[in-house]
């Protein structure tokens, strides 16, 4: 267990070993919520770009909302000068997931920023666009998402893990070799945690039109 803003949270850790029964399935184009009804989402982005504190969630509750996306840069949650999970960063990622626990508010953790950059947008990582071309920066969200469902997989409300934001490769990264490298992090995810749903996003900074069979990959509990 974990020990947030005076709470002790026990679905976080190094390894969480307990594993709670998955609640959310999907059903074609909709979500099945745990009393067998369709999940209507609504919600709001927590991230490195704003100010968030402990009584976001509870307010969030109180407008209607259920969801939280919570998005971070893999630069802010290692070790400085390191590739291994850590740091300040990190413990602000476990408050953000236990003021969510805290108030039952349902979150996806989302990679904003993946190891060598995922698109050329100014902030992710300079327009780097690295992933693509790297097998080191692949092996490394590999790694970083096999740690990260380690860790969370005890909780609650967590919903989806979501591979990254609005991926963009290169037009010489075929669709295959798109599809491939998705499969791969989704087979690490499950491999710690199994029946989590999983966001996997067009390779066309997430486009709805980049949204077709090509895109879609031969794994059960995917969202798109």
């Amino acid at each position: 267990a974990l020990l947030v803003g005076g709470w002790a949270f026990p679905c976080l850790g190094e390894a969480s070993e307990v594993v709670p029964a998955v609640t959310i399935s999907a059903d074609g184009a909709r979500l099945v919520g745990p009393d067998g009804e369709p999940l209507d989402l609504r919600g709001v982005n927590w991230g490195w770009w704003g100010c968030v504190d402990p009584a976001d969630a509870e307010l969030l509750r109180s407008w209607g909302g259920n969801l939280i996306r919570i998005s971070f840069p893999y630069s802010k949650v290692t070790k400085p000068g390191s590739d291994e999970l850590g740091g300040d960063g990190l413990a602000l990622l476990d408050s953000m997931v236990g003021w969510a626990e805290a108030a039952g508010v349902w979150f996806v953790l989302c990679c904003q920023e993946t190891p060598g950059g995922c698109n050329t947008a100014h902030h992710c990582l300079g327009g780097k666009n690295a992933l693509w071309r790297d097998e080191t920066y692949q092996a490394q969200c590999i790694r970083m998402w096999e740690t990260l469902a380690a860790r969370y997989r005890g909780c609650k409300w967590l919903l989806a893990y979501e591979l990254m934001n609005e991926p963009g490769p290169p037009p010489e990264f075929t669709t295959a070799q798109y599809r491939a490298l998705m499969v791969r992090l989704v087979d690490a995810i499950r491999a710690v945690d199994a029946e989590r749903l999983i966001v996997v996003s067009p390779r066309q900074w997430s486009a709805i039109g980049g949204l077709n069979e090509e895109a879609l990959l031969p794994r059960p509990r995917l969202l798109y």
